[in-house]
């Protein structure tokens, strides 16, 4: 009866620590690929980054040449969206250098996942205010050289 119970008990231990082993390694994986998701999320946000910063230069020229056009125009409306223009300029240029400020490369890692999801969101509407914002302005250039 001794050796039966040794027996049950030996193996119940056993099984105990392959379910542990198998918990661990399944622990394992999944860090593993929050790792992946978290460095594919990063990688992301700095190609919109990399793709956006060479944009900073492309304001600073439209708003120059828009200012210089600025007291050439006679008609109010056309004058109001240049200044419209100008606004959204700098206000698209802002979005880029607050967006840079506050981004943090290493955030505690508790948090890290949910940080930079939310940050890829903001890269993305940033992205996209600095596009418009450019589009916007080059298709009023257009308008005033006709």
């Amino acid at each position: 009866m001794k050796k039966i119970a040794f027996i049950i008990l030996t193996f119940c231990c056993l099984n105990a620590c392959k379910n542990n082993v198998q918990q661990t390694n399944d622990t394992n994986s999944q860090t593993n690929i929050s790792a992946e998701k978290q460095k594919q999320l990063v990688a992301e946000i700095m190609v919109v980054h990399d793709e956006v910063m060479p944009m900073m230069n492309k304001i600073e020229e439209i708003q120059k040449q828009l200012r210089t056009e600025l007291p050439k125009i006679k008609d109010n409306v056309l004058k109001n969206k240049v200044l419209s223009s100008l606004s959204g300029l700098e206000s698209a240029d802002k979005a880029m250098y607050d967006w840079m400020d506050n981004y943090k490369a290493e955030p505690e890692p508790s948090i890290a996942m949910q940080y930079f999801t939310e940050e890829k969101v903001r890269v993305d509407a940033m992205a996209e205010k600095v596009k418009s914002a450019i589009a916007n302005a080059e298709s009023l250039l257009v308008e005033l050289k006709k």
